[in-house]
C-alpha cells in the first residue's frame, strides 16, 4: 500500500512548478526531488551550502544567527546557508513542518474555504484574566497595535483576520502563509498597549522639529536593534514593536486609548 500523503501537502507540491517561495524558504524541483533552501541563497551553488536533513532543519530554524531562540518561527531572520533535498513526501512534510509548523495545513484550509479568520474584536472579546482589558482598546488604539505588531518586519504571515479600520495583508507584502487569528505575541503586545492607555497620561505638546528629531531617532533604533532584546519582552523600552507603534503615532496614525480607565 502506498504511503498516505495529505491533501494539503499534495496541493502545496503542485505549487512548486518549478519553484515556490514560502516565506523565507525557496522550494525548487530538482529532477525527482524537491530542494528547499533560504530564498537569499537562490543563486548559490549547491556545494557552497550546508546539507541538512529534514530533522536538522527543525533545529536550524529554532535559533537565529546569534543562537537566540526564535519564538515566532514566521518572523524574518531564518538563517541562510543551507539546503535540504527531500526525496519523498514524508521528508518534504517533515522539513516544512520543521521550519514553519502548521503552515501548510493553514494554507490549504484557506485555499479550500475550510478556514474562517477570527476578527480581532471577536478574538479579544473572548479573553479573560489578565487579557480581558484588551477589549477596551478603542478602534484607533487597536489598529495601531495590529499595524505595528503584525508589521512585515516582525512576522511574514499574511494577516487575513479583520482589525478595526485595517484591510487584510496581501501575499506580496508578506508571504503565502496565512494568519487566521491574533497570536500569543500580539495578545501580549495588545495587553501592554491597553495598560499604557489606561494610565491616563496626556499627550505632550510637540512642534514639528521635535517630532522630526524623534522620528529620526526611532528610525535609527529600529535599524540598529539591540541583539540582546527578546522579541516578546514588551516591557523593554527599546522593544522594536513599541518603537514602531510610537513612530506610527507620531506620523498621525492615531494614538488611541482605552474605552475605560480600568485595567484588567
Amino acid at each position: 500500500m502506498p504511503p498516505f500523503v495529505s491533501p494539503a501537502l499534495i496541493a502545496w507540491m503542485s505549487r512548486v512548478a518549478p519553484e515556490f517561495v514560502w516565506a523565507e524558504v525557496r522550494a525548487r524541483r530538482v529532477e525527482t526531488a524537491i530542494e528547499l533552501r533560504h530564498r537569499d541563497d537562490a543563486a548559490q551553488a549547491a556545494e557552497r551550502l550546508q546539507a541538512l536533513s529534514p530533522a536538522d532543519l527543525l533545529v536550524w530554524s529554532q535559533t537565529d544567527s546569534r543562537g537566540a531562540f526564535r519564538p515566532n518561527r514566521t518572523a524574518p531572520g531564518l538563517r541562510s546557508g543551507w539546503r535540504v533535498v527531500t526525496r519523498n513526501s514524508a521528508e518534504l512534510e517533515m522539513a516544512l513542518e520543521g521550519v514553519y509548523p502548521g503552515a501548510v495545513a493553514d494554507w490549504h484550509a484557506v485555499s479550500t474555504g475550510a478556514a474562517r479568520p477570527i476578527p480581532f474584536r471577536e478574538f479579544t472579546g473572548r479573553q479573560t484574566g489578565m487579557y480581558r482589558g484588551i477589549s477596551r482598546l478603542d478602534d484607533a488604539a487597536a489598529a495601531s497595535v495590529v499595524r505595528s505588531g503584525c508589521d512585515a518586519a516582525f512576522c511574514l504571515r499574511c494577516r487575513l483576520w479583520p482589525a478595526p479600520g485595517l484591510a487584510a495583508d496581501s501575499e506580496p507584502e508578506k508571504s503565502a502563509i496565512p494568519c487566521l487569528e491574533p497570536c500569543a505575541l500580539l495578545l501580549e503586545f495588545s495587553r501592554q498597549a491597553a495598560r499604557a492607555s489606561s494610565d491616563g497620561v496626556g499627550a505632550m505638546p510637540m512642534d514639528p522639529a521635535d517630532r522630526e528629531s524623534l522620528i529620526a531617532a526611532l528610525d535609527q533604533a529600529l535599524h540598529q536593534r539591540d541583539p540582546g532584546l527578546r522579541e516578546g519582552d514588551f516591557a523593554a523600552p527599546l522593544n522594536p514593536r513599541r518603537l514602531l507603534r510610537l513612530r506610527q503615532r507620531l506620523h498621525g496614525g492615531g494614538s488611541g486609548g482605552a474605552k475605560s480607565s480600568e485595567e484588567g
